[in-house]
């Protein structure tokens, strides 16, 4: 096309509340219902200044959760003029949008003179027969029973251009069929030019989509991506070359470990024992506890972060593939009991809360317990 179009986008919570709204609250899905009033709310946007007289406006495309029938509608108004006359009163539109004395019924009143087109169930619709300077749109919401429907982004394009203006000049001459019969064309040429110049978005791991995030990470050759959230994959892939770049060493374990677990775990290697295994008896111990083979190290994590069998199975697969060649790993689950000579440590998983006194009498018992850390 000739020109880079110019538009107005609607993307966050400070684009809905300039405008006026009821029944309506802002959350992380959009625009939606305020469940604690009724089953419908309706939204009036800012009027939008295009700076030109007699604006032919182009397109506008929609990002919701339309559940049924008629959930969402939106209606598009367009006017040369910012002033309105009602009942021998003339304001503002901005004014007779936000005066909060009005019912939506009598703003919708005061402003059918302007309104040019409705559409229900809105995704991507031309605004062809849309033309004045200043512009804006009413949003209508309907729940119904748990389905509550929400709008999340909303571009607005301008101004028209059509594909029938580099046709002979005979097809040019009020041919409003072949002009929306090559919209839906241009649309879609459009949406792939636009695709075309932002696919590097498309590449960085914080900005992208989760089904993008899981297709790059496939490149890097992440295996079990569903076992990851996805604040973890972004993270895993944007320090995937660093991550390699360590693997086979004790920091690569370690922070594969918390990025699991989110606790950096305790590593036990053979030569860290190594001056404690003169006594005879502290080695039989070291080597019942942490193995004999010099092949072989001790990874230790707690128990609030591996809950079951498969969290166990998973963080000893995430392990494997970080730790040295010919190694072997021992991954040991803390409980928070005292079991001498086993996997005890003080202030790790074990803590003496409190004190009292123990009688041995025949009768008093030291039940099962968990120390409380």
């Amino acid at each position: 096309m000739r020109g880079k179009k110019k538009y107005f986008i609607f993307n966050k919570e400070t684009d809905f509340t300039r405008g006026y709204s009821e029944n309506l609250i802002y959350t992380q899905q959009g625009l939606q219902i305020d469940k604690t009033g009724e089953n419908q709310g309706t939204f009036f946007s800012r009027v939008l200044d295009s700076r030109e007289k007699e604006t032919q406006w182009h397109r506008v495309q929609v990002e919701s959760n339309d559940i049924f029938e008629n959930s969402i509608q939106i209606l598009i108004y367009a006017s040369e003029t910012k002033f309105l006359s009602w009942k021998e009163t003339r304001r503002e539109i901005k004014e007779w949008i936000q005066d909060k004395e009005l019912s939506i019924e009598e703003k919708e009143d005061i402003l059918k003179t302007c309104l040019i087109k409705q559409v229900f169930h809105p995704y991507d619709f031309l605004l062809y027969e849309v033309k004045g300077r200043y512009l804006w749109i009413e949003i209508k919401l309907l729940s119904q029973d748990e389905q509550i429907p929400s709008v999340k982004k909303i571009k607005i394009f301008f101004p028209k251009e059509s594909l029938v203006q580099y046709l002979p000049e005979i097809y040019q001459k009020q041919n409003d069929f072949l002009e929306r019969y090559l919209g839906i064309f241009q649309s879609m040429g459009e949406d792939l030019n636009e695709c075309i110049r932002n696919v590097a978005e498309k590449f960085e791991p914080q900005r992208t989509s989760m089904d993008f995030l899981q297709w790059i990470a496939s490149w890097l050759g992440i295996e079990d991506i569903y076992i990851w959230s996805e604040e973890q994959l972004r993270y895993l892939i944007t320090h995937a070359m660093t991550l390699y770049q360590w693997r086979g060493t004790r920091r690569s374990i370690i922070e594969i470990v918390k990025l699991y677990t989110k606790e950096e775990p305790y590593i036990v290697e053979q030569h860290a024992l190594d001056h404690f295994k003169h006594n005879p008896k502290r080695k039989e111990l070291f080597q019942m506890l942490y193995g004999e083979s010099p092949y072989i190290f001790t990874v230790i994590v707690s128990g609030n972060t591996v809950l079951d069998t498969h969290d166990y199975k998973v963080l000893l697969r995430n392990i494997e593939k970080m730790k040295p060649a010919h190694m072997e790993v021992n991954l040991v689950v803390l409980k928070p009991y005292i079991f001498l000579d086993s996997y005890c440590y003080l202030g790790i998983n074990s803590v003496l809360g409190q004190y009292g006194n123990t009688v041995l009498d025949g009768v008093t018992t030291m039940p099962f317990a968990a120390i409380k850390g």
